[in-house]
């Protein structure tokens, strides 16, 4: 039984994110076999029991109720302050804080984190958009992965052959398929499986090797 790619141009813009979190899945992979015990307890810290979101809820009303107390009455202790700031400095003092602690409580949070991996993908992304001449296929066999060229439909150049063995990882995503071997990356769209069904390919290849899904 044989699957066969048609390989055609990458679709960045799609890819770009899945790709990222796939690398980020990689990294995680490597980094739990070279620091199995780091890892144990963070797994550890992170299976610890999550607060319910009513209780979250609760503690979001009660923060900004904090900050709308203070602000009023710093506003209120404030205002005398500044009419006679020489007879009321400790008033304008306390107005000063207790105005500021209630704007800073109720400023919200944002809450944005960087994605490291997305410049890498990037660069994976770039480099698998360049096809070279003629029409790439890639076929998965019993044993191994073709890459074939086929030139004018006619001619077939056999480009390269690599054994399940020689794969590290292959990651599932939404649209495509991220493997490594030797040092190297293929990407596979989804779209351009030309035999069979998608979920057929994964369990065939599941049964080759570990397929991970991010």
């Amino acid at each position: 039984m044989e699957y066969i790619f048609n390989v055609s141009t990458t679709d960045c813009d799609l890819l770009l994110l899945q790709l990222s979190q796939a690398l980020e899945k990689i990294t995680e992979l490597i980094s739990r076999k070279n620091q199995p015990k780091i890892w144990k307890y963070t797994d550890k810290l992170n299976g610890r029991k999550k607060v319910p979101e009513t209780v979250s809820k609760c503690r979001r009303v009660r923060r900004n109720a904090y900050g709308v107390i203070n602000l009023t009455l710093g506003i209120f202790i404030l205002i005398p302050g500044l009419m006679d700031p020489k007879e009321l400095i400790v008033p304008l003092v306390v107005g000063v804080i207790a105005t500021l602690l209630g704007t800073i409580i109720l400023l919200p949070k944002k809450k944005t984190k960087k994605n490291p991996f997305l410049k890498s993908a990037k660069l994976l992304l770039d480099n698998a958009s360049i096809l070279p001449n003629g029409k790439t296929q890639v076929l998965f066999t019993d044993q191994e992965m073709k890459f074939n060229n086929v030139v004018n439909d006619t001619k077939t150049v056999l480009e390269e052959n690599i054994p399940y063995s020689n794969f590290e990882y292959m990651i599932e995503t939404k649209d495509a398929f991220l493997i490594t071997y030797n040092n190297c990356a293929t990407i596979l769209q989804k779209k351009d499986l030309n035999t069979h069904s998608v979920d057929d390919f994964s369990d065939y290849i599941n049964s080759k090797l570990e397929l991970i899904k991010t």
